[in-house]
């Protein structure tokens, strides 16, 4: 089985905050998955079953590296439809991921809690976007990440140090598997080579680890956008 959100924490301590999360289980697993979310219920706190495993812990994955275009965004100084556009494209982007890898039921999971919901509110109030929101503005303030002679290596070296500073400067120490994520994801659409349906993903790692203005990110948006439009 597998628990996503949406929830914060920090908020489910108050018994006047409601939240909702789902969790995922494999067929063979409903009688337990259900028992769970049974004593686990209670006024404040719906629990949902979904029945694609695979797929929660997916989306739950890349939601975290959506979040990081959503922190570029902040950091640019962008607002509300900027970030509703990024919830779009990256919905969409998630989809496709999943999708293309045969690794779960896109329609059913985003029709759950750790769909839709978990990328509303990790992109609205997740770590992973406040640490990009402030790798963003360190790099506008900074030519550190050039100064590698175009060496790719040596700048994917030196990002990966300004991640690492960042995050132990906001966070005392903990570590977020957003931006490692991205790597990851990155390789594995550039390995399955279909990059090219990703424009938001491909930028998210761009700007994150190969020192792409992150003013790209709104080219990417509607790129993928149109991607998705086209798809319909």
């Amino acid at each position: 089985m597998a628990l996503s959100g949406p929830n914060i924490y920090s908020e489910m301590s108050s018994m006047n905050e409601f939240a909702e999360t789902t969790i995922g289980y494999d067929d063979g697993d409903f009688s337990s998955a259900k028992y769970v979310a049974d004593i686990s219920s209670s006024e404040n706190l719906k629990v949902s079953l979904c029945d694609d495993r695979i797929g929660v812990e997916v989306c739950g994955g890349l939601k975290n590296v959506i979040s990081l275009a959503a922190g570029y965004c902040e950091g640019l100084g962008l607002g509300y439809n900027t970030k509703a556009a990024v919830i779009r494209a990256g919905q969409h982007e998630i989809a496709r991921f999943i999708e293309s890898f045969g690794l779960g039921k896109p329609d059913t999971i985003f029709k759950s809690s750790a769909g839709v919901g978990d990328l509303i509110l990790t992109l609205s109030a997740g770590r992973g976007r406040m640490l990009a929101s402030a790798f963003t503005k360190d790099v506008l303030k900074s030519d550190e990440a050039m100064d590698s002679n175009g060496d790719s290596d040596k700048i994917k070296e030196l990002s990966v140090q300004r991640w690492e500073r960042l995050e132990n400067e906001l966070l005392n120490g903990m570590k977020l598997p957003d931006w490692h994520n991205a790597q990851e994801i990155y390789q594995a659409l550039k390995h399955r080579g279909i990059l090219h349906e990703f424009p938001l993903i491909d930028a998210i790692y761009k700007i994150g680890f190969q020192s792409q203005d992150p003013r790209s990110i709104i080219r990417s948006l509607s790129e993928s956008i149109d991607i998705s439009d086209k798809k319909r």
